[in-house]
């Protein structure tokens, strides 16, 4: 019997190798990275889950060059600033308003589901595709922005009975959205919103009410967050309304792609193309080795050899779109 039959054992172990290669090569291409990509209208606040508080301006986030986020990481945004944060690779914003604190609790990594605190205030969620889950909680409720655009509001409103305690506005603009009104209340169970719906919580009430969607919400993001990112580095400042669930002002939708996501759409072309001849080539040595007694062996050891030229190109087209940066 040849060498070759004898060497079996280990192109299995080649074999398995390699395709333990491609899988680390497309786990790592799904992480997720959670960036601030841009800002407007003054600095905001970002306190580090070490505590750390740091000031960042407008100008600090360059076309291209965001503030990756950590779990547990806190943006502040004062009277007048809006920031945009990004699912990276992915179609998913989030959009912070003026006088808004959000928590970033579990973010990032392989997950499809994002998980963030909304503490006070207003923030947008526009995704283009709905293939992420995007969980706010806010007090003892979470909401599910499942597509489209989902706008959630979590602030004292006066004009519901003076109430001190925050109230949660869910207002899907399109799309849909699933709310979760109290953790400790399950009989209230999972209420769909449906577009250009709101559905109101009063935790203090445990009540819960649905409505059209006011208009002054729709209009309230104009100007607020512009169409390109290299716009936002104007440091102009927006007149902040009293009340933020009551303020007016037209939606702007962001439907463009930004560098970062054709970056992301070349590094997963590369992925998947190399991801190809790799198990092409793989695949043309599996057929070889289980058929290798029924063929001439000339024949089977140049056409198993062969096989390394896909997996090599396979493998090198991997690599680079991998280490191919990101924007």
């Amino acid at each position: 019997m040849s060498n070759f039959l004898h060497d079996r054992i280990w192109i299995k172990a080649i074999i398995f190798a390699e395709l333990l290669l491609c899988a680390g090569m497309l786990q790592a291409q799904s992480e997720k990275k959670i960036t601030v990509i841009s800002a407007r209208g003054g600095p905001f606040v970002l306190v580090g889950n070490n505590g750390v508080r740091q000031s960042y301006n407008p100008l600090d986030i360059t076309t291209g060059t965001g503030i990756t986020l950590k779990n547990g990481d806190m943006i502040q945004a004062a009277s007048g600033v809006f920031v945009e944060v990004r699912v990276l690779p992915g179609t998913v914003s989030i959009y912070i308003a003026e006088n808004t604190s959000l928590i970033f609790e579990n973010i990032g990594g392989s997950s499809s589901t994002q998980v963030i605190a909304l503490v006070y205030g207003r923030i947008r969620i526009d995704q283009q595709d709905g293939g992420e889950m995007i969980i706010v909680k806010t007090g003892i409720s979470i909401t599910e922005a499942q597509k489209g655009s989902v706008n959630i509001d979590y602030i004292v409103n006066s004009e519901r009975g003076g109430s001190s305690q925050p109230i949660l506005y869910v207002s899907t603009i399109s799309g849909s959205a699933v709310l979760v009104p109290s953790t400790l209340s399950p009989a209230l169970g999972r209420v769909k919103i449906n577009p250009s719906e709101t559905l109101v919580f009063n935790a203090q009430e445990n009540n819960v009410e649905k409505t059209s969607i006011n208009n002054d919400i729709v209009k309230y993001w104009s100007g607020k967050i512009s169409e390109y990112p290299e716009s936002l580095l104007t440091n102009t400042a927006a007149v902040p309304p009293e009340n933020v669930f009551d303020s007016s002002n037209v939606l702007t939708v962001n439907s463009s792609l930004t560098d970062a996501e054709h970056v992301a759409r070349l590094k997963t072309g590369g992925i998947l193309s190399g991801l190809i001849l790799t198990l092409a080539g793989v695949a043309m040595q599996n057929v070889i080795h289980y058929t290798y007694d029924s063929i001439d062996e000339d024949i089977a050891g140049l056409a198993y050899y062969s096989g390394f030229l896909p997996i090599g190109i396979g493998t090198f087209i991997l690599v680079a779109s991998f280490l191919y940066p990101f924007y």
